[in-house]
């Protein structure tokens, strides 16, 4: 975990970062009541963040997502202190 967050600092980007301890979904944790965006290389978690009422976005560098919007980076997506998805 501080590695991700140490990359994500290093990268000048200032966001909420909420860590979920392993076996625990992330909507147990944070529960999405208005769309809040959950960017995660699993199918599984996205399915219950999106049922729980908010916005998934798949990150993965080789597949792609059905159901939710697929990305290999999230420097396109970054501006200035925010996303803009």
């Amino acid at each position: 975990m501080l590695a991700k967050t140490e990359y994500i600092r290093n990268k000048q980007i200032e966001i909420p970062i909420f860590f979920v301890p392993p076996r625990t979904t992330k909507s147990e944790i944070y529960l999405p009541k208005n769309g809040e965006i959950l960017i995660d290389d699993s199918l599984k978690n996205l399915k219950d963040w999106k049922l729980h009422g908010g916005t998934g976005i798949y990150f993965s560098l080789s597949h792609q997502s059905q159901e939710f919007k697929t990305i290999k980076s999230l420097k396109k997506y970054y501006k200035k202190g925010s996303f803009f998805i």
